[in-house]
């Protein structure tokens, strides 16, 4: 089991040509997370392992991945449609109160405890571009004591 902080700045709804629209808990084109480094972990994710969702730099909700879906983004983004996307599918495990990334990993760094590469120097948010990472088991710890 591993689990993976996760910068999911939108909803995260997204047409699809093989399913329709599919609300996940986190997607993203291959192209994205293969090329940038803040991103790159995201491919690693598979099923049975866990994520941990902010949107605007707040923790949100811890999640169990349940399924890892690849489908044909059908959006009415010429960008984007007919690009491949993978989908998270999953369930809820717990929710965060209002807890700012900031505090926690603020908190986390006073307890001597590394912070993820996403978060900025200044420890107050994530850094421009972050999206996905591979936590270790300290970090996985201390953001679970933020959790209800």
């Amino acid at each position: 089991m591993t689990t993976y902080l996760i910068n999911a700045s939108h909803e995260q709804k997204i047409a699809t040509e093989e399913y329709g629209t599919i609300k996940a808990l986190v997607y993203s084109n291959p192209a994205y997370y293969e090329s940038k480094s803040l991103a790159r972990d995201f491919g690693e994710i598979e099923k049975g392992d866990f994520v941990i969702i902010c949107r605007n730099s707040e923790l949100k909700y811890l999640a169990e991945v349940e399924d890892v879906v690849m489908a044909t983004d059908a959006s009415e983004d010429e960008k984007y449609t007919g690009l491949p996307v993978k989908l998270l599918k999953g369930k809820l495990v717990k929710r965060f109160g209002n807890v700012s990334v900031g505090a926690a990993t603020n908190r986390m760094v006073q307890q001597g405890i590394a912070p993820p590469n996403l978060i900025n120097k200044e420890i107050t948010g994530f850094k421009q571009g972050a999206f996905a990472e591979k936590l270790s088991q300290e970090q996985v710890g201390h953001y679970e004591t933020w959790a209800s």
